[in-house]
């Protein structure tokens, strides 16, 4: 299972570091950066997954929060009650509730901030990558 995901892992890895177009050989700093950023998975693993899991559940990603929450508050166009629910929508879904299908991620979103005693996760490797890509398109 794990060879068929790395396609993924590859876009994502991509779409979380490049700027260039796809299929150019790879930058000698685009490879630097991307060791940095698995260096960076396998620490945020080591610090906030707590019971071993090779996942990150709600209450460890609560728990990692406080620390994310400065930056997301400068990044996100959300009121600052709403960076806790958007920091764990990041980790469900993968994705930022702005983006996707006309007013799908919004509600999607506006149900999750409402019903926190409903929320559920296992945030794996990849998912995390998926979290770090989605940021990056915020950026850029």
């Amino acid at each position: 299972e794990n060879e068929s995901r790395w396609p993924a892992v590859e876009n994502l890895l991509e779409q979380a570091i490049r700027k260039g177009e796809e299929g150019l050989p790879v930058p000698r700093g685009d490879v630097l950066e991307m060791w940095v950023l698995l260096q960076y998975l396998e620490t945020f693993f080591a610090r906030f997954d707590e019971d071993q899991s090779k996942t990150i559940n709600v209450q460890e990603a609560l728990k990692a929060f406080p620390i994310f929450q400065p930056v997301l508050g400068d990044l996100v166009p959300l009121d600052s009650e709403d960076i806790r629910p958007f920091f764990t929508f990041l980790f469900r879904y993968g994705e930022t509730p702005f983006y996707g299908p006309p007013y799908g991620n919004g509600l999607k979103f506006n149900y999750w901030r409402w019903h926190e005693d409903q929320w559920s996760f296992e945030a794996d490797r990849v998912r995390v990558l998926e979290i770090l890509a989605a940021l990056n398109g915020l950026i850029n």
